[in-house]
């Protein structure tokens, strides 16, 4: 059976059940611009990871209103910073 190609990185294709890293989702969210919600059709076991990619297109204000705790805003804020140094590199 073939298998339906969902996304490309760096010249690799991904599969359906494929685990994503936060840096490949980054890169289909940002780079070739995969919607939110078709990403977490493609990806269904990665909605935790796709959801965290996906509050970074928030502004800081707007996240500190939606997240209570001070140290997941710091843990989203410093994955923003370390996915764009890594995006910038290439």
């Amino acid at each position: 059976m073939p298998f339906k190609v969902l996304g490309r990185v760096d010249d690799t294709f991904f599969q359906e059940g494929t685990v994503m890293t936060y840096e490949k989702i980054f890169k289909l969210k940002f780079e070739d611009e995969v919607l939110t919600h078709e990403l977490k059709k493609r990806f269904p076991k990665e909605v935790k990871k796709i959801s965290k990619i996906a509050l970074m297109e928030l502004p800081s204000s707007i996240l500190k209103g939606l997240l209570k705790r001070e140290h997941e805003l710091k843990k989203l804020m410093s994955l923003k910073r370390d996915l764009l140094k890594k995006a910038k590199k290439k």
